[in-house]
């Protein structure tokens, strides 16, 4: 159990840092610190509930894709391209791969969705194809926790934006918050099960 809960932290910080690393030149100190604090969250649910090593890979591209998104509001590909293919090894070894690929393709299909309804309503929209491919990845490693991590996902950004508008004003509510780190949040959550 302890070597798992290090090998999570490890994996966790090394998302972090190459998150930071290949963004680091846009990088804000409050922006770099919050990604660090949500990789860190991530990280400790999943030891908390005694997840497994197999969810190494996943976490490491959750905590780069979320501060890469946190600094430059970009999600990097190499990071859901990893996310893909250790999801499809990992997750058809216990599911099969049809039922993997679905999920993939729901998510992505989802995603892909909601930029386009997003850029038709609103023209410059913060929710990009990073976001959805993003969301395809994480299909693949929930499964039919991905509803609920999306919806979880959803309703802390809706959330998020009141806050941000009862503080600010509603000038505040053309701010661009990115959308990864609540993605990033909710599926560890759905994966420990905490709902």
């Amino acid at each position: 159990m302890l070597l798992t809960s290090f090998a999570l932290y490890v994996s966790a910080l090394a998302g972090f840092a190459c998150g930071w690393r290949l963004k680091r030149d846009e990088a804000k100190v409050h922006r770099t610190c919050l990604g660090a604090c949500i990789s860190m969250l991530c990280a400790f649910i999943l030891c908390r509930n005694g997840l497994s090593m197999e969810y190494i890979p996943l976490l490491f591209c959750l905590s780069g894709c979320s501060t890469a998104d946190l600094i430059a509001f970009e999600i990097p590909d190499g990071f859901v391209l990893l996310g893909l293919l250790s999801g499809l090894v990992v997750r058809s070894l216990k599911a099969g791969i049809l039922p993997v690929l679905l999920w993939g393709l729901l998510g992505l299909l989802v995603g892909v969705a909601l930029v386009l309804i997003g850029d038709s309503l609103y023209g410059d929209w913060s929710f990009g194809m990073g976001d959805a491919k993003a969301l395809g990845m994480l299909g693949i490693w929930l499964g039919s926790d991905w509803l609920d991590m999306f919806f979880a996902a959803v309703i802390g950004l809706g959330l998020w934006g009141l806050l941000v508008v009862l503080k600010n004003g509603l000038e505040a509510r053309r701010e661009v918050t990115p959308f990864f780190p609540f993605l990033a949040v909710a599926s560890v959550s759905a994966l420990a099960g905490l709902w």
